[in-house]
C-alpha cells in the first residue's frame, strides 16, 4: 500500500478538470485512489483520507452520519474501480502522456526511462538502483550478479 500511495506524485491527470465529480474524493478533493464506501451512507473516500479521519472521528466526513468505525468500510464495485482505472494521466518522470491509470505501476516498473530500477541481483543484497538505460553497465562490473549462479547453486543443494 506504502508503494502504491508514494506512486500518486509521479503522474497528473491529463484533463483533471473533466473528471467527473462522482470520481473524486470529497476530503482531497482529486481522483478516488484506493476506495472505500461507508455502508450505511454509501459515500466513498481514498483509504488514505477516511482511514486517519476516522482515527479522530466516529463519523462520515460528508454527511456526519454516525457511528462509523474503520472495520465497515467496504471496497466498492467493479465498475467504479474500472472507471478509475481508465482515467488518463501524464508521468512526471519521463512526460509521457495519456497512459491508463491502472497501467502506472507496469510504465514505472518497466517502461519508463527515468525510473529507478534495481539490478537483477537485488534479491542477494546488491544495493545499486538505477535508470534501465543504465543497468547494462551497471551489470558488467557487478560482483553481485557474477556471484548469483553461485549463490544459486548453493541455495539449490541445501
Amino acid at each position: 500500500m506504502a508503494e502504491i500511495e508514494s506512486l500518486i506524485c509521479y503522474y497528473s491527470y491529463m484533463n483533471e478538470s473533466m473528471i467527473d465529480a462522482n470520481l473524486t474524493c470529497s476530503i482531497r478533493k482529486n481522483p478516488l485512489y484506493d476506495p472505500l464506501v461507508t455502508p450505511l451512507c454509501d459515500h466513498i473516500f481514498c483509504s488514505m483520507c477516511i482511514k486517519p479521519w476516522l482515527e479522530i472521528n466516529d463519523s462520515c466526513p460528508s454527511c456526519r452520519h454516525s457511528p462509523l468505525i474503520k472495520d465497515q468500510l467496504q471496497k466498492p464495485n467493479r465498475p467504479l474501480l474500472n472507471l478509475l482505472n481508465e482515467l488518463l494521466i501524464r508521468c512526471k518522470r519521463c512526460g509521457e502522456e495519456n497512459t491508463r491509470r491502472g497501467d502506472f505501476m507496469h510504465h514505472i516498473r518497466r517502461v519508463c526511462p527515468k525510473a529507478n530500477i534495481n539490478c537483477s541481483a537485488a534479491d542477494i543484497k546488491c544495493p545499486w538502483t538505477g535508470r534501465p538505460d543504465q543497468l547494462d553497465i551497471h551489470l558488467k562490473t557487478c560482483i553481485y550478479t557474477q556471484m548469483k549462479p553461485l549463490h544459486n547453486e548453493r541455495m539449490a543443494t541445501t
